[in-house]
């Protein structure tokens, strides 16, 4: 096979498509797709398709699924048997607000959300957002933006109680509802960022921190250089700088030291009382350590002390 794969010429972006001829026989076919040839508008009608079945798979279940319950409920509904298959199934779930997934399971975020509030095992905050009158869900379908924002913060709100205790995937189940209402919550998309950093998706957490450095630039911040407000000691400055610390600190555990050291300059330059203590990291990237490099000389030296 690596034989095979060197004459093709393959690259990692390249897929590797196995097709079944016979289960009896076991008999199989494989055949490379090349990323520079994919019909990007097919793979997104593919993707769907199979987004769509998942997600009344997924309504039908008691709960979550882990991935050998939910793959061959898929296959039974003919989610894969069009010539064209789809990415990865977990890719293409990542990638929609509906689903959470963990480590070979899938969740519905509307479910858990609709279970939680109904069993509310997590008490609410009593200084945390107020729920908004009616159904978040009817919400959904409301060109309502304030609703619709009312019904994100407060989502957002119940997805910090849970986290407070530790339930993360319910946290993020009310982080995605959340954002599903209000697409410009910025702590929503820098939480879900901390939620993918803790499980070492840095890409993936790197690119929730940008959705949040925008989200918050376009609705608080505007232009850094003009914003009225003292960077952290207002509250409404905070997503931004959140986003921007976990940014750099993605950039960082992904060698673009560089680019890292810029994000906590700007940090500093914006608050130079660096509550966040990122004056303590730029050393460190001045002297050409590798995160990892960072992580285990501080390490050692707790062990030491």
């Amino acid at each position: 096979m690596a034989d095979w794969l060197r004459q093709q010429s393959a690259t990692t972006d390249d897929a590797l498509i196995v097709r079944v001829l016979d289960v009896t026989e076991r008999r199989y076919a494989i055949e490379l797709a090349r990323q520079d040839t994919r019909d990007e508008s097919a793979m997104a009608a593919r993707n769907q398709a199979l987004t769509d079945a998942a997600v009344e798979v997924l309504r039908e279940a008691r709960d979550g699924l882990p991935d050998y319950y939910l793959i061959p409920r898929l296959v039974v509904r003919g989610a894969y048997s069009d010539p064209l298959p789809p990415d990865p199934l977990e890719a293409v779930l990542r990638g929609d607000m509906d689903f959470i997934v963990g480590e070979h399971s899938f969740r519905l975020a509307e479910k858990t959300v609709d279970s939680l509030e109904r069993t509310m095992k997590v008490r609410p905050d009593p200084h945390a957002y107020p729920s908004p009158p009616g159904d978040y869900r009817l919400a959904l379908r409301d060109d309502d933006e304030a609703m619709r924002r009312a019904w994100g913060e407060y989502l957002f709100d119940r997805g910090m109680d849970h986290r407070w205790v530790g339930w993360n995937v319910a946290a993020e189940a009310y982080y995605r509802e959340a954002l599903r209402l209000d697409a410009g919550h910025a702590d929503a998309w820098v939480h879900l960022g901390i939620l993918r950093l803790e499980e070492n998706r840095v890409e993936d957490a790197l690119a929730c921190y940008k959705r949040g450095e925008a989200a918050a630039l376009a609705r608080t911040i505007g232009d850094p250089k003009t914003y009225e407000g003292p960077f952290w000691l207002d509250l409404d400055s905070r997503p931004y700088m959140r986003a921007l610390h976990g940014k750099g600190l993605c950039l960082w555990r992904l060698g673009q030291t560089h680019a890292a050291h810029q994000v906590f300059a700007l940090m500093l330059r914006l608050n130079p009382n660096d509550n966040q203590g990122v004056r303590f990291l730029i050393p460190d990237l001045d002297a050409g350590l590798t995160w990892e490099e960072s992580m285990a000389r501080d390490e050692q030296a707790r062990a030491s002390s």
